[in-house]
């Protein structure tokens, strides 16, 4: 394991694009049709709580299937022979690597979330005993109209508070990062080694972690610019059509994200795994 080029890692993310969309293009139109439908529901009855909550559970089922599919697209050369690991036609199936890649996910969410949720308990103790030094904003926060509590957060937030908060959260919030990024490999590990080795998984981003950062933070920006340019164009559109325009528009900025988020991490993460991991002319394979 080697130091990992960030732009040839990018750039193998982008040109994965091309080869998901054509190979797997059965379930990726499915995901993307469930995420306009998610989005088109959550606008029109936002009061559908448990339409909403069954949507997100089925949603994770349906970006397991596509991330299984895009996997599948280099793992299938890496296992000749071996079924479980073959790509079938327009990428619709779901099968033990499914699972693996699920159960890799949950496990890794799960970790994130506990250690998120210590961070914010930790962060609200903080805050409790700095406010509790200042009633008046204590006040303002409990019972105030929305301009006074938005005075007295700021007023607590540029105090010990906020001191604390940057002293504390702030580190916290990199680690959470760092965590996020080093295990970044370990759903497709397990899909590729059928195995949960989080040791493995670590060792493996190790001459990578610039690499995955990097390339992550580009398809996030990605994203965010495909959104604003969405929200220009259909702000103009809203002076025409409505204000329906604003909100198909932002249905439309969510749907074209998840279209091209999901092949631009897959491949990210196949490119950094399999360099890694120490194969022989994996680049080439992503030209």
């Amino acid at each position: 394991m080697g130091q990992v080029q960030v732009g040839a890692a990018i750039g193998a993310s982008f040109r994965f694009i091309g080869e998901a969309w054509s190979k797997a293009w059965g379930i990726m139109l499915v995901l993307v049709w469930f995420t306009a439908a998610l989005q088109i529901i959550e606008v029109l009855r936002p009061t559908w709580a448990l339409v909403s909550f069954l949507g997100l559970i089925a949603s994770i089922f349906v970006t397991t299937a596509a991330t299984g599919a895009l996997y599948r697209l280099k793992l299938a050369g890496d296992h000749p022979g071996d079924d479980q690991f073959a790509a079938h036609a327009a990428g619709l199936q779901w099968g033990g690597l499914e699972w693996r890649v699920l159960g890799a996910n949950l496990m890794i969410g799960l970790a994130i979330g506990v250690l998120a949720f210590v961070a914010f308990i930790i962060w609200a103790i903080i805050l409790g005993v700095t406010v509790g030094s200042s009633p008046g904003d204590l006040q303002a926060l409990q019972s105030g109209g929305e301009a006074d509590k938005l005075v007295a957060l700021r007023h607590i937030m540029l105090g010990p508070a906020g001191i604390l908060t940057l002293v504390i959260i702030g580190p916290m919030i990199v680690a959470l990062i760092y965590l996020i990024v080093r295990l970044s490999m370990f759903a497709l590990l397990a899909a590729d080694a059928r195995s949960f080795d989080v040791g493995k998984a670590w060792a493996l981003a190790r001459g990578a972690m610039l690499a995955l950062f990097l390339g992550s933070l580009v398809i996030f920006l990605l994203e965010v610019l495909v959104g604003a340019v969405t929200g220009g164009i259909t702000g103009l559109a809203a002076g025409i059509i409505g204000q329906q325009g604003r909100v198909w528009g932002g249905v439309a900025g969510q749907v074209v994200g998840t279209a091209i988020n999901t092949p631009l991490f897959a491949g990210l993460v196949l490119y950094v795994y399999r360099i890694q991991r120490g194969d022989a002319g994996v680049a080439a394979t992503f030209a």
